[in-house]
């Protein structure tokens, strides 16, 4: 039976500079919505679906929930073509070992390797392009394939199921790989092993008190593939 890793993106394979990302999402709402955000606006984005986050800014701001979802195909647009323009080699930051992690990993044949992030697709793809680390990721599920994040896990089982026909992927053959509490939850939503990484907002304390299955500080070191593996 194949085994499926799966990466967050945010916070374990890459960071964006200081000032990106996030506001780009508040930008395209305040522009959308006709609403006034004010600059030293903050919000607790961390692991979560970019609609999510739109959902929550709506209800702070007095947006109509089922208005924001009428216009969800919109703000997947227009969130991909802000985010995307904003990803260049000098605004995105591959974190320690990530790069000699996903060669690893590739090289093994009952592995294979997706994506699971809040991040719309296109905007996640364009996070990992500046430093070629979406060529190691032909299939995922993403924030815009549903708003919340713990339905995500089967929507990337069957993309692995159809990308690889006839080979056989399950959820207890699965690991979710993030820097978050959520995607700890993600992944037992989802039956799967979680693998968490402190290399985001969450330090290892705070991620451990979450009982992943695995907790690194980083990507970084030398027996870090083997030990995901052995989670499977």
């Amino acid at each position: 039976m194949q085994r499926l890793l799966l990466f967050d993106i945010d916070g374990t394979l890459i960071r964006m500079r200081r000032g990106l990302g996030a506001p780009a999402v508040f930008g395209v709402f305040a522009d959308m919505f006709g609403v006034e955000i004010p600059t030293d606006f903050a919000h607790d984005c961390s692991g979560k679906t970019d609609l999510w986050i739109f959902l929550e800014i709506a209800a702070r701001f007095g947006v109509a929930r089922d208005e924001v979802f009428a216009r969800a195909v919109e703000i997947r647009e227009r969130v991909e073509a802000v985010q995307a323009a904003e990803c260049r080699p000098d605004t995105v930051r591959t974190l320690p070992g990530v790069h000699e992690l996903l060669n690893t990993l590739n090289g093994e044949r009952d592995v294979s390797l997706g994506l699971l992030t809040g991040n719309m697709e296109g905007a996640g793809i364009a996070k990992l392009r500046p430093h070629a680390l979406d060529v190691f990721f032909r299939f995922g599920a993403f924030g815009s394939d549903h708003h919340l994040r713990n339905e995500l896990p089967p929507i990337a089982l069957k993309r692995a199921r159809d990308l690889h026909p006839g080979i056989d992927f399950s959820p207890e053959r699965s690991l979710i790989i993030g820097d978050t509490h959520r995607d700890i939850e993600c992944a037992r939503a989802g039956g799967m092993k979680a693998a968490a990484v402190a290399t985001g907002r969450f330090n290892a304390e705070e991620l451990g008190r979450h009982a992943p299955d695995a907790l690194f500080k980083d990507l970084s070191a030398a027996d870090t593939a083997e030990l995901l593996l052995r989670l499977l």
